[in-house]
C-alpha cells in the first residue's frame, strides 16, 4: 500500500512536470539520482555488488563490476523515468521509430525491414520471457504491436513498484496483464486460443520443488511454469531482451534462438535450464542494465543460494 500511494503521489505531484520536460532531460534527472543511490552505500548496493560479484568476479576486476553495479543503479532509475513515457510515444503509428528488434544470430533487421521470424504474428502459440533486464515494459508493448495483442504474467504481487505499472500497462490496449491469482486457469487457455504469453522468468521458488538451475553464479531453485507449458501445448519459448542504446528512449529489442520443447524431449526441466541459460547470455551481454538489486534475490532475503531439489511432479505449479 505505501509503494502505491508513493506511486500515486509521483503520477499526480511530480510526473506532469517531468512530461513536459521531455524523456531526455528526464533521463538525466533518473541518472543522477541512480548515481546517488549508488553512492549512498546503502545495504541495497551491497546486495547488487554481492550478485555482481558472484556472476562476473570470474572474468571483471572489482573496479569493473563496481562500474557495471553503479551504472545498473543509474539503468534502474531510468526505466521509472522511461514509463511515463511509454504510453504515448508506443502507439502504433510510431512505436518503431523507438525500438529497433534484431535476431541475436544475425545482429540484422529481417529483409524486409520487419522482425525476425520467432517475434512475427503467428498462429501457433508462443512463450516469451526475459530477466530483469533493460526495460520488460518496453518489451512487452513492442511485442503486443508486433503479434496484435500480449498477455503479460509477472511476480506483480511481491513488487509493489511492478504492480504500480502494471495498472498503467492496462491502459495499452495490446497488452493483457494476467493476475497470478488467475494465471493457472487463464494461460492454459490463452495458449489453447493460439495467442503469445510475456513471462518474466527468473523468479526463483521458495518452497516446494522445482528445478536446479546455475543462474549467474548461484545455484537456485525455479519454477517449472515455463518449461510444463512449453512441454504441453508444444509452445516455442523465445527468450527476449530490450535493453538501452546511448540515446534517450531508444532501444534494442533482440529475439533469441528459439528453444523447442521438442528438442529437449519434451522434458519441462530440459526447457527450464535452457531458458535459464539462454536469459543468462542476455545479461552477460549487457550486464550493466541488469538489475542486480532487484526485489527477489536470494541475498535480499536475507537467504542463501538454495541447494539442489529433488526432482518435481509433472503437474502445473502455481504460477509466479
Amino acid at each position: 500500500m505505501r509503494e502505491q500511494l508513493r506511486h500515486a503521489y509521483l503520477r499526480r505531484i511530480i510526473v506532469p512536470g517531468l512530461r513536459l520536460s521531455g524523456s531526455r532531460m528526464t533521463d538525466g534527472l533518473a541518472t543522477r539520482v541512480g548515481r546517488g543511490l549508488f553512492r549512498l552505500g546503502a545495504p541495497i548496493r551491497q546486495i547488487a555488488m554481492s550478485r555482481a560479484t558472484r556472476a562476473l568476479g570470474a572474468t571483471h576486476t572489482h573496479a569493473d563490476i563496481t562500474r557495471i553495479v553503479e551504472s545498473s543503479f543509474e539503468h534502474a532509475a531510468r526505466f521509472w523515468g522511461e514509463s511515463l513515457f511509454v504510453r504515448k510515444r508506443l502507439v502504433s503509428q510510431s512505436w518503431r521509430q523507438f525500438v529497433s528488434i534484431q535476431a541475436s544470430e544475425s545482429g540484422e533487421l529481417a529483409a524486409d525491414g520487419g522482425a525476425p521470424d520467432a517475434i512475427r504474428k503467428s498462429d501457433r502459440a508462443r512463450i516469451y520471457t526475459s530477466a530483469y533486464l533493460g526495460n520488460p515494459a518496453v518489451a512487452a508493448v513492442a511485442l503486443g504491436r508486433l503479434i496484435g495483442r500480449i498477455h503479460v504474467v509477472a511476480d506483480f504481487e511481491n513488487q509493489p513498484v511492478m504492480r504500480a505499472w502494471a495498472e498503467d500497462m492496462r491502459r495499452i490496449s495490446c497488452v493483457r496483464i494476467v493476475q497470478r491469482a488467475d494465471a493457472a486457469t487463464q494461460i492454459p487457455r490463452i495458449l489453447e486460443d493460439n495467442e503469445g504469453v510475456y513471462i518474466l522468468g527468473e523468479h526463483i521458488r521458495w518452497n516446494g520443488k522445482g528445478v536446479a538451475v546455475r543462474w549467474l553464479g548461484s545455484e537456485i531453485s525455479a519454477y517449472r511454469t515455463i518449461g510444463l507449458l512449453s512441454a504441453k501445448f508444444d509452445a516455442p519459448v523465445i527468450p527476449i531482451s530490450c535493453t538501452r542504446t546511448t540515446d534517450s528512449f531508444r532501444f534494442n529489442m533482440t529475439c533469441e534462438p528459439a528453444i523447442d520443447a521438442a528438442a529437449h524431449g519434451k522434458e519441462p526441466d530440459a526447457i527450464v535450464r535452457a531458458v535459464f541459460a539462454a536469459l543468462e547470455h542476455c545479461v552477460m551481454k549487457t550486464p550493466e542494465q541488469y538489475l542486480w538489486a532487484m526485489l527477489g534475490s536470494f541475498e535480499s532475503n536475507g537467504c542463501k543460494p538454495i541447494p539442489s531439489p529433488s526432482p518435481a511432479s509433472s503437474t502445473l505449479p502455481t504460477f509466479v
